[in-house]
């Protein structure tokens, strides 16, 4: 049975409780070298299905670890083969690992979402299906002005985006942000590393943001600091006895 990885924390302090129970009931472990350990349970693939309960298993956790630790987030389904495998991601990665939870030391994370209405009624997914209808030039002409108009708004979002991270400036570490498309505007997603002591500030700043515009706001967190931690690089591919000679 192979080894499901939630996180990755230093290797001094508290164990994991043993009230804590992984994925498919099974019991919560660490595995430790030099000075990290990871959090692991024995895991069939069959039991990594997206219902709410298994990823609430796996979210709390997490939630665990990253209240007593600094923890190193995964996502959900990250499977090693065995405890040497956990072993090699540790030993491989030490300093990449060790760097990460320095600059994560202390903090959550916080997201602001924007909600942004396109700027004329009916969205860019309706024109286009009425405009289908049409001639072939009068489709292209409508798929021109989506696109443009697309443009606009994500110059907008990208001044948006700008205009609210200076106002929280000096209450978070590092950012990020995403922004898409959808048929009834434009959604900007900012997530923000946030020391724990500034949280109230933070939160604070980003509810006063709703009364300045444009859009709706909505913030959420503290959460884990999943947006700030990418995927673990893969291993070295190990070297067989025939490839040595």
């Amino acid at each position: 049975m192979e080894l499901l990885l939630y996180c990755i924390f230093p290797g001094a302090g508290l164990a994991v409780p043993s009230f804590l129970t992984g994925v498919g009931g099974r019991p919560l472990m660490t595995i430790g070298r030099a000075s990290l350990r990871a959090a692991v349970s024995h895991c069939r693939r069959a039991d990594l299905n997206p219902e709410r309960e298994t990823l609430q298993t796996y979210g709390r956790i997490i939630e665990w670890c990253h209240n007593h630790y600094t923890a190193i987030p995964f996502r959900f389904g990250y499977l090693l083969p065995d405890a040497s495998q956990v072993d090699r991601l540790l030993t491989e990665r030490h300093t990449h690992f060790e760097a990460l939870l320095e600059g994560l030391q202390g903090c959550v994370e916080m997201g602001v979402r924007i909600f942004l209405p396109w700027g004329t009624p009916g969205g860019p997914a309706e024109e286009d299906r009425a405009a289908s209808a049409e001639s072939g030039l009068a489709y292209l002409n409508a798929r021109r002005r989506g696109f443009a108009r697309e443009d606009r708004e994500g110059r907008e979002a990208d001044r948006l985006a700008e205009k609210v991270c200076l106002a929280l400036t000096g209450l978070y570490r590092r950012h990020c942000r995403e922004s898409r498309g959808l048929p009834q505007g434009r959604l900007l997603s900012l997530y923000f590393l946030v020391p724990r002591p500034a949280q109230g500030a933070f939160r604070e700043v980003a509810r006063g943001l709703s009364a300045q515009g444009p859009g709706t706001v909505l913030l959420s967190g503290p959460w884990p600091p999943y947006n700030f931690v990418l995927a673990a690089p893969p291993l070295k591919r190990p070297t067989s006895a025939l490839e040595e000679q």
